[in-house]
């Protein structure tokens, strides 16, 4: 299930941030979100998103990003909002 890259991305996002049962507990522009937001934020800079619908980006999960992020369950695609605040939400959508 696991492999060496699935490791070292997992690994650099759980350096950055604490959660706790899949959480982000940091006081950050992630607070309270699951623990793969980051990721998805990552991506949303790099402009690699699959869609766009009214202000959220849409993208479509990989079985990669699955072993990644055991929390993203059964989601075949994760919306990311940005707040006038610049807080992020992210929502699995099955």
């Amino acid at each position: 299930m696991y492999n060496k890259d699935t490791f070292r991305i997992r690994d650099r996002f759980d350096m950055m941030y604490s959660s706790l049962s899949g959480v982000i507990l940091d006081d950050c522009k992630f607070a309270g979100q699951k623990v793969y937001a980051p990721y998805f934020y990552e991506r949303y800079l790099n402009n690699n998103y699959d869609d766009i619908l009214n202000d959220e980006y849409i993208f479509i999960v990989t079985n990669k990003e699955r072993d990644t992020w055991p929390e993203l369950g059964k989601a075949t695609t994760v919306g990311l909002c940005i707040d006038d605040c610049n807080y992020v939400s992210v929502v699995a959508y099955d």
